[in-house]
């Protein structure tokens, strides 16, 4: 798991370090389209075109690999605060019965989506400003809720990569 864990992490790192390279380009075009008589006017656009359209794509595709990739190697936040204090022997079963229902949450995550991803593929709808196809939007949800329901499955049966602090 920790192995897919890194490769999905990285992914993620390199969707965000885009979004950021779009969005400094956006704010670089901006600023510069607004300098009275600059020497860049009419060779380079005001702003990055679809830039709305590509921050969300990368959001949206961040996000949900990110919570794959925590689930995975058990980095996600908790809340212990009930385990904390109930009995050790308690404690597995009580982990057990969280992960089942969050596997739950997630395989249900994972069935909506998909299902909203077949219904934008098959209508072919599109986004607003630069037409991009809006199952792109949620292949990463399908992919990140795939992975995370995979990941609690792992959690139940006992085979949880050891968490990895140099994620």
């Amino acid at each position: 798991m920790r192995g897919v864990s890194r490769v999905v992490s990285s992914v993620a790192f390199i969707v965000l370090s885009g979004m950021v390279a779009v969005t400094l380009a956006d704010i670089v075009l901006r600023l510069l389209s607004r300098l009275p008589g600059h020497p860049f006017a009419g060779l380079v656009p005001a702003a990055v075109p679809g830039v709305v359209d590509l921050v969300q794509l990368t959001l949206v595709t961040v996000a949900h690999l990110s919570v794959a990739a925590a689930f995975m190697v058990g980095t996600h936040v908790t809340v212990d605060v009930i385990a904390a204090r109930m009995p050790h022997k308690l404690r597995r079963p009580a982990q057990l019965a969280g992960w089942a229902i969050s596997f739950a949450f997630m395989a249900l995550c994972f069935v909506e989506a998909l299902g909203q991803a077949r219904a934008q593929f098959r209508d072919g709808i599109l986004s607003a400003t630069i037409n991009l196809p809006m199952w792109w939007y949620w292949t990463p949800v399908v992919i990140g809720t795939a992975l995370s329901a995979l990941a609690c499955l792992g959690h139940i049966a006992g085979r949880p990569a050891p968490p990895d602090r140099s994620l």
